[in-house]
């Protein structure tokens, strides 16, 4: 069925059911056809409006309404209105209100979403009717076919049947604005692109049909279901398991499908379909070290790019000096735009979306606390500023880890992947202090090294210095690629206090119920914005929560070539 609405004067031919049997007592003088030829009137609250001057007989109501057109079905024959005259059918988008609410007690349901279910089960029944093979009769296919034969059309009924079947084996998308988005996208256009809300991927393909010429029509139905296939592979792009997998195959098989139509395209528009839009994931903010000046202090360059996941980085901003700016300098750099760039990275994302803010640090700055960085609320000259941390996942990485995997951070990161659950591993300095290479750090080595797969560090140390940073170190050395301190813990002439039990009782807690590594992101976020507003007892220590979070199959950008690096001291 076609999502489009008749207008008022429409002279499109429909058909709908007359019947035979009307007057069962007499015997017909000729065969009576069993179809009436009408004309669209319009839509409104009733559902399609149609005029004849063919009286609906008794019998109709519940017959299919036939676009002759295109041979499709696109409402359901409920009568006549005695006072407008006028023949009255319910227009077959109206199934997209059904929901799990309208099960009949008793009855096998088609689960949480049945319109999603149903439309896909039917158009992988009509696809399902072609095999050869199949000891069955004309099907609806055929008699489509018959209809449109010799019309010209490059998208056909046979490009649409396998479209529908390729759609139906999609998941339903995760928000019905992105069929919308992707449908206005195509059609150059930012306003609804038709008058029913748009639910699922092949109600999109239905609002594509805009009586256009041939070749725009199938230029148009090919953009869309290019986005439809890269949209549905990125939302499932680093999820394990096998129905994961399965999607990216179904996914791969309709950009196979969208490829072997767009061959006859002419160059520009294959052109401009290419590269379809990605949409970012996270935007990554890179501190790069320098130097030292004559003083002692580092000196740093600074970036932004905007990741799609894979390795794969766009650098949207760059601040390059010959000399540089200290750290601090350069985080005030960052933050004057950073509140626009995010901005612009949740549009392109998609409606609804908070990209994930990355930022990368060198040692000896793992204590950023960017979670409390505060940006621009909005585009405005003058607008407000608010923190990051309680609106979006903000994670840190490793400045010193990029391209070149090492074999065991890839092995660490697999190992928190598929473990059970996840446990904090408390890391204490060893008698003598420091974890530095020796004898006095030989037991924090030995705890990393021999840790569990699902263990993640946790420190109440600062990690700015001493036995903190050393500890950091360590585990990055040994190939941790997640962990959890304060931006502000305490230094080694403090022991551990109340505050420090308090810290590692709720790292505890929240491990035992994260479901996984992968989710750590959105629940630390949720536990700073649980903190930032004193909404829960006991979620003070969280206000400045730094978790590192580095995926060795997400890593970082290459360094820019042919620039000096700091060289360590």
């Amino acid at each position: 069925p076609r999502p489009r609405p008749s207008r008022p004067g429409d002279d499109r031919r429909v058909r709908a059911p007359g019947d035979a049997h009307a007057d069962r007592a007499a015997a017909p003088a000729a065969p009576v056809d069993t179809f009436i030829a009408v004309r669209f009137g319009a839509r409104d609250a009733r559902g399609l409006q149609f005029g004849s001057d063919v009286r609906v007989t008794p019998g109709a109501s519940g017959g299919p309404l036939i676009d002759c057109d295109r041979g499709e079905v696109v409402g359901i024959v409920k009568g006549r209105h005695q006072q407008d005259h006028v023949g009255l059918a319910v227009p077959v988008t109206a199934l997209r209100g059904l929901g799990p609410e309208h099960l009949v007690a008793g009855a096998e349901g088609l689960g949480p979403d049945p319109y999603h279910a149903l439309m896909s089960l039917h158009d992988r029944w009509h696809w399902a009717g072609q095999e050869l093979g199949r000891a069955t009769g004309p099907t609806w296919f055929d008699a489509q076919h018959a209809i449109m034969a010799g019309r010209g059309r490059l998208w056909g009924v046979q490009e649409r049947l396998q479209a529908l079947d390729l759609l139906a084996r999609l998941p339903a998308p995760r928000d019905p604005l992105i069929v919308e988005a992707a449908v206005g996208e195509v059609l150059d256009r930012g306003e609804r692109p038709a008058a029913w809300s748009l639910r699922t991927w092949r109600d999109g393909h239905g609002a594509l049909y805009q009586g256009s010429d041939p070749y725009t029509e199938l230029r148009t139905f090919v953009h869309y279901l290019r986005i439809v296939a890269q949209l549905t592979a990125d939302e499932v792009r680093d999820q394990p398991g096998e129905a994961a997998a399965a999607v990216r195959e179904q996914a791969v098989r309709l950009a196979e499908f969208v490829q072997a139509k767009a061959v006859v395209l002419q160059p520009q528009d294959r052109r401009r379909i290419g590269p379809v839009r990605r949409r970012p994931r996270s935007v990554l903010v890179e501190f790069e070290p320098l130097f030292y000046d004559e003083g002692g202090a580092e000196l740093f360059n600074w970036s932004v790019s905007e990741g799609y996941g894979q390795g794969q980085w766009l650098r949207v901003d760059v601040q390059e000096s010959a000399g540089g700016v200290p750290f601090e300098q350069a985080r005030e750099q960052v933050l004057r735009q950073l509140g626009g760039r995010l901005l612009r990275a949740d549009g392109a994302a998609g409606p609804g979306a908070r990209v994930r803010l990355e930022v990368a640090v060198p040692e000896g700055h793992w204590h950023t606390a960017a979670g409390q960085w505060e940006v621009a609320a909005s585009t405005r000259r003058t607008a407000r500023l608010r923190p990051v941390g309680p609106g979006r996942a903000v994670i840190l990485r490793d400045q010193g880890r990029r391209e070149q995997v090492d074999p065991a951070w890839l092995r660490r990161w697999q190992g928190l992947r598929t473990a059970p659950a996840l446990q904090a591993l408390r890391v204490r300095p060893g008698e003598g202090g420091g974890a530095r290479p020796g004898p006095c750090a030989e037991s924090v080595w030995r705890l990393l090294e021999t840790a569990g797969e699902g263990a993640l560090p946790a420190l109440c140390h600062t990690v700015a210095d001493g036995f903190g940073r050393d500890a950091v170190g360590v585990a990055l050395d040994t190939g941790f690629p997640a962990g959890l301190w304060p931006a502000r813990g305490h230094g080694e002439e403090q022991d551990c206090d109340v505050g420090c039990e308090e810290f590692h009782r709720g790292v505890r807690e929240l491990l035992q119920g994260s479901g996984g590594v992968v989710r750590l992101p959105e629940l630390v976020r949720q536990l700073r914005a649980k903190a930032a507003e004193a909404a829960e007892e006991g979620t003070h220590w969280a206000r400045d929560l730094v978790l590192l979070y580095d995926d060795p199959e997400d890593p970082i950008p290459p360094l820019f070539p042919d620039r000096p690096q700091l060289s360590p001291r």
